[in-house]
Parts: C-alpha cells; sequence; structure tokens
C-alpha cells in the first residue's frame, strides 16, 4: 500500500510490502511531473509507528518546523489558527 497526497505537493511516503518490511522515504513531485514521486536528498522524516487493521491505516512521524531543506521542504509555521 503506498499513501501519498496530490500532484504538485511535498509527500510523506510509505509502503508496506508482502514481506511486511515497511519502508519510509521523504519524496516530493515537480509541479508537472507524473508517475512515482522522487526521493529528496535530505531525509527529514522519522517514522514513530506504523500500524493496519481492517478499516485503517495509522503512520506518527515527526520531522523539524524548519528543515532547512530549501529544495522540497515547506517551513512548518505556528499561527492562531493552527
Amino acid at each position: 500500500m503506498l499513501i501519498h497526497d496530490l500532484l504538485g505537493s511535498h509527500h510523506k511516503t510509505t509502503g508496506t510490502f508482502l514481506s511486511e518490511s515497511e519502508q519510509c522515504s521523504d519524496r516530493h513531485v515537480k509541479k508537472h511531473g507524473n508517475g512515482e514521486p522522487l526521493v529528496d536528498s535530505s531525509q527529514d522524516y522519522v517514522l514513530l509507528l506504523g500500524y493496519e487493521n481492517q478499516t485503517h491505516t495509522v503512520l506518527r512521524f515527526k520531522r523539524k518546523l524548519d528543515t532547512c531543506d530549501v529544495a522540497y521542504d515547506v517551513p512548518i509555521t505556528i499561527t492562531e489558527c493552527t
């Protein structure tokens, strides 16, 4: 199972495969790209937890608010609406 967001956005992709091994990678897509998201040169996410049941897939991960990866990451900012 692959989980990722819409084209033109930053991706957190996790896959669970037949071997039951978990793979986690920080990826991105080009604005007009298609196909599989590209792996970032800077891996800024850490998978903390992942599991599936009959109805849900749950992933818990962390990253710095500002990873300094200006090529592919957007800093997370805190606002009054957050």
